[in-house]
Formats: C-alpha cells, sequence, structure tokens
C-alpha cells in the first residue's frame, strides 16, 4: 500500500504544479479549463500589439464595405409622377380572339404610352446627347439593364390603367457612379420624353373629317362629317376642363373656346341642316362640283382653238408669198414628193380639221354643264354645308393653336420631395467596428492560448 502512494504522489504533484501555473488547465475530472483572469491579463498587457491588429482589420473591413460591396450592390431610387394632356384612352384591342374596349393611355398621335416607354433607344439617346460631359460614356443598349421603372399603384387603383400611381426608377450606383449624376440623368429622361410629345402634338393633323367630308359622295355624309369633325373640335374642350378646370387658360379660359365652338355649329344648327335633307330629299351629285372641272375644260380648248387660228393665219400668209414666185410654190420636196403648195394646203387642212373637232367638244362639254343634274334648291343647301365647313376650318385652327399651347404647358414631371433614397448600402464603420471588437478578442485568445501551450511545454520540459 505504501509502494502504490508513492508511485502515484509524484503525478498528483506534477499535474497541479503545472496547472497552478498556466491559463489553460484541465480539472480533477480531465475537462479542460480556461483561467480568465490570465486571459483578460493579455487583453491588458497585450492592448498596443491587439490594437494594432484591430485596427488594420477595420480599416481593411470599412473600405472593403465602402468601396467594393456598397459600390456592386447599391441602388439610386427616385420617384416622379409624369403627365401629359389626354383626350381618348379608348383603344380596341384583341383579347382572346374578340375585340374589347380597354382603357389605355395614349400619345397625342394615338399610339399606346406606356412607362417603359422612358426607356426607349431614341429617349435615351437623346438624353445622353443633352449632357456629353457627364453621360458620355453611358450606352443606349445598356441603360435598360442598369434603370428600371416600377409603378406604385394607389390603393383600389385598377393595375390595368396607366398613371395611377407614381412611378419609380430604380439604377445601378455602379454603373451612374454618384448621385447627381444619376439625378441628372433620370432628369434628362424625363426632360427628353416630355419633348418629344410636345413635338408629337406640333404635328398633329386635325382636319380629318374636313377631309372626309371633302370626299363625301352625299349629303347625308357630309353632314355627317361636320358633326364629327365638331365633336372631336369639343372633345379637347371638354377634356381640358374635367381634368384642369373651367377656367384654366390659354390665351384665354377653355370654356371660352368650348362656348365658341358650340355657337358656331350648334346641335340645333345641325337638326335644321338634317331635317331639311329629310324633307327635301336633296340629292348629292359629282356633278355638282364636277361643272368648274368642266369649264376649266372649256378654257383650255379655247386656248388650243386660237392658237390653231393663229397658225393657219400664218401659213395662208406664208402661202400667198410662195406664191409670188415663179417656182417657188411648184417646186417638190424631195423627202415627199409633193410640191410647197400641196404641203402648205394639207398643213392648214389639218389645222382647219382640229378646229372643227375643238368646237364640237366645247360644245359637247357645255351641254353637259347645262344638264348637270342640280337644282338650284341643292346647290343653296350644298352652298349651307360648306358654310358650315369653313366654320369648322376655323375653328380647328384655333385649337390647333390651343392644343399646343396646352401640351407645352401640361406636359410635365414633377419629383415627389424626398422620395430619392440609396438601397443596399451597408453601414461600413459598423462593419469596422465589429471587425476591431472582434479581431481584438480573438487575436487576444490566440496570444493567451501560444502562451498557455508555451508554459505547460516549459514546465513538463
Amino acid at each position: 500500500m505504501e509502494e502504490e502512494k508513492n508511485v502515484k504522489q509524484p503525478v498528483i504533484t506534477e499535474e497541479k504544479t503545472v496547472s497552478e501555473n498556466t491559463g489553460i488547465k484541465k480539472n480533477e475530472y480531465g475537462d479542460t479549463e480556461i483561467d480568465l483572469v490570465q486571459l483578460l491579463l493579455v487583453y491588458i498587457k497585450k492592448w498596443w500589439l491587439l490594437g494594432l491588429l484591430s485596427l488594420v482589420a477595420a480599416v481593411a473591413v470599412f473600405f472593403v464595405v465602402s468601396k467594393v460591396i456598397n459600390k456592386n450592390s447599391r441602388t439610386f431610387e427616385i420617384t416622379y409622377t409624369f403627365s401629359f394632356p389626354e383626350i381618348d384612352k379608348k383603344k380596341v384591342v384583341k383579347e382572346k380572339d374578340e375585340e374589347v374596349q380597354n382603357e389605355r393611355d395614349l400619345y397625342p398621335d394615338g399610339t399606346t404610352y406606356t412607362i417603359y416607354d422612358i426607356l426607349n433607344a431614341e429617349v435615351i439617346n437623346t438624353a445622353i446627347s443633352s449632357n456629353v460631359t457627364k453621360f458620355g460614356s453611358f450606352k443606349a443598349e445598356e441603360i435598360p439593364n442598369v434603370l428600371f421603372v416600377s409603378q406604385e399603384y394607389e390603393e383600389n387603383a385598377q393595375k390595368e390603367k396607366l398613371n395611377t400611381g407614381r412611378l419609380i426608377l430604380k439604377g445601378s450606383a455602379a454603373y451612374f457612379g454618384d448621385t447627381e449624376t444619376f439625378q441628372l440623368f433620370t432628369k434628362a429622361l424625363l426632360d427628353a420624353e416630355a419633348q418629344k410629345i410636345k413635338d408629337m402634338s406640333q404635328n398633329l393633323y386635325y382636319f380629318t373629317y374636313l377631309d372626309s367630308y371633302d370626299r363625301a359622295d352625299t349629303f347625308k355624309n357630309k353632314l355627317a362629317y361636320l358633326k364629327k369633325q365638331k365633336e372631336y373640335i369639343k372633345s379637347f374642350y371638354d377634356s381640358w376642363i374635367e381634368n384642369y378646370g373651367q377656367q384654366y387658360t390659354a390665351d384665354y379660359p377653355i370654356i371660352r373656346y368650348s362656348e365658341d365652338m358650340e355657337s358656331a355649329f350648334s346641335e340645333d344648327d345641325y337638326n335644321k341642316l338634317t331635317y331639311e335633307l329629310a324633307k327635301r330629299q336633296y340629292t348629292y351629285n359629282a356633278d355638282v362640283d364636277e361643272a368648274t372641272t368642266l369649264k376649266i375644260s372649256i378654257e383650255i380648248l379655247n386656248d388650243e382653238h386660237e392658237d390653231n387660228q393663229k397658225k393657219i393665219e400664218g401659213l395662208v400668209a406664208a402661202l400667198e408669198e410662195l406664191r409670188k414666185t415663179d417656182s417657188g410654190a411648184t417646186t417638190t420636196d424631195p423627202t415627199t414628193g409633193k410640191t410647197n403648195e400641196t404641203t402648205y394646203y394639207d398643213t392648214i387642212a389639218k389645222l382647219t380639221q382640229r378646229q372643227v373637232d375643238i368646237e364640237r367638244q366645247i360644245d359637247e362639254i357645255q351641254t353637259q354643264i347645262d344638264n348637270i343634274n342640280a337644282t338650284t334648291a341643292t346647290k343653296q343647301y350644298l352652298a349651307k354645308l360648306d358654310e358650315v365647313r369653313a366654320t369648322l376650318a376655323e375653328q380647328t385652327n384655333i385649337l390647333r393653336k390651343v392644343a399646343n399651347m396646352v401640351y407645352t404647358d401640361k406636359t410635365e414631371y414633377i419629383f415627389d420631395l424626398g422620395s430619392f433614397k440609396v438601397d443596399g448600402t451597408k453601414s461600413a464603420p459598423l462593419f469596422a467596428a465589429v471587425a476591431f471588437i472582434a479581431v481584438y478578442l480573438i487575436a487576444g485568445f490566440i496570444i493567451f492560448a501560444i502562451e498557455s501551450y508555451e508554459d505547460n511545454k516549459k514546465k513538463k520540459a
């Protein structure tokens, strides 16, 4: 028994001696224990080394987050509303092989407008060329991949209707570089889109129904086109009154233009013309207008008749001079085998026959004019319609002038105040602070572990 005690005792003593002088030790159950006091002493004694390592790590993390991670993941976002005058949103579209009426926003020329048109190549190129110094490195084909348009719909708004909410432009910070460039470019895009609409309005043709009136071959159709032209003009004024109010001014209040249009060709005027046509049963014949064309034809024939008569008189005079010579009239032309006198007679005969034909044509055309199927009443009714057409043409010219002013004034975009924001940005200072603390603690523990290992190694030696 005494021998066994003597053998075990040195081992126990050795373990206790080693553990008392090291920061990492094993307890009586064989589990590893850390001396927190020793660890804390390492953090205090080695503060300058740990601080230096942590500072280097923090600076590195700050640089990576701010210059690499944020640059590639960060986005700029701005919200705006875009509006321009519209008249008729109805457009027939095919859905499941059936024609249905769906409301669509339309450009002034009737083509469909969408929020994505701002990323059209033409618009982008115009924006880039507006500031080559800032946007010279941008390429039109790249922009749709780094700039995105979306829409924030108002509550309960129908999503198939455009312009029911605010529009959002979100762009890659890595591509645009800085917030100023992004904001300037989005503004340039909107300027280009607005100018496109204004230019389109300048080129609008407002006389379509009046052109149809000129081609119509019945009084009923002519009257219908006059009414359509009036309704077309009035639709502009009604839309502007609804959207901007009666007192909205384009030189004069819009309501005044609408009232002038109504008085120029009122519903009562239209009803009277319709009633007269139904009661009198006027028949419009293109000959009513063709008489003028026929008269022009007579004038042309008269001019030819006069020229021919001068030619005949000249030939007769020349022939008389030719006869005064002994052999001039009887000299034979080797190419025709005829005497000069015979040649003159043949030419005079042809011209004389043409004169007879011209006189016959003139008589026939005059007979057509005299027999045109148009009574005095019919002509008077046509004159009434033509007078209305002239009035509507005048009103259409006024509309064109007013429309240009309205499109110029009301084609606009408004950036929402405070809407600009930067997304996807990591806090570089926060990550740097976390890195500093983490490296300080981890590096301190590693130093503590190394020192404990070295102490244990020395004790065992």
